[in-house]
């Protein structure tokens, strides 16, 4: 019988045969290939400094949620015995890529607010210039002309409750 043999029969027999090791890693980001989805690291925890190379950041290369850490920054990595590892903690983040990030940025919301409502506050300020305004004319009886076609609605101001999705905050 070869060693390797006895150790898997005392393996089997302690119940550690083929069980999975988890090892958590403190480390800092090296470098970042967005394309591939990974970053190599430099564990920093411990008494070593093992290179990491090839971490992922997602779990599967796809439009899920694409979380691109800082160079320089922590994270801490989780590898096992049989998967490759990734990043399960991020210090500073770079940037975020939701969904493929084909529908742009995230909306901020205070200056959208202040902007929609500029836009209100000078259409309310258009329709009652168009509702009181007069015409001079020159006729026998009434110097003015009334505006028969009222405006009679103004336009409500946005509040930031109506257009903000408080479950994703950005800073």
């Amino acid at each position: 019988m070869s060693d390797r043999s006895v150790r898997e029969l005392v393996q089997h027999l302690a119940g550690t045969h083929d069980n999975e090791k988890i090892y958590i890693v403190d480390a800092e980001v090296v470098t970042v290939n967005k394309e591939s989805r990974t970053c190599n690291c430099i564990s920093i925890g411990g008494n070593s400094n093992n290179e990491l190379n090839d971490v992922r950041l997602m779990s599967n290369v796809d439009d899920g949620i694409l979380i691109i850490p800082a160079v320089g920054s922590n994270v801490i990595i989780i590898l096992t015995t049989f998967t490759e590892p990734f990043v399960a903690c991020y210090g500073e983040v770079d940037s975020i890529i939701w969904r493929g990030g084909d529908l742009g940025g995230m909306v901020k919301v205070v200056e959208l607010t202040k902007k929609l409502n500029n836009i209100e506050k000078l259409l309310n300020d258009l329709i009652l210039k168009f509702n009181s305004h007069t015409h001079n004319v020159t006729a026998v009886g009434s110097p003015t002309g009334p505006n028969l076609n009222q405006e009679t609605t103004t336009a409500t101001l946005t509040v930031r409750k109506d257009i903000e999705n408080e479950n994703i905050t950005q800073g």
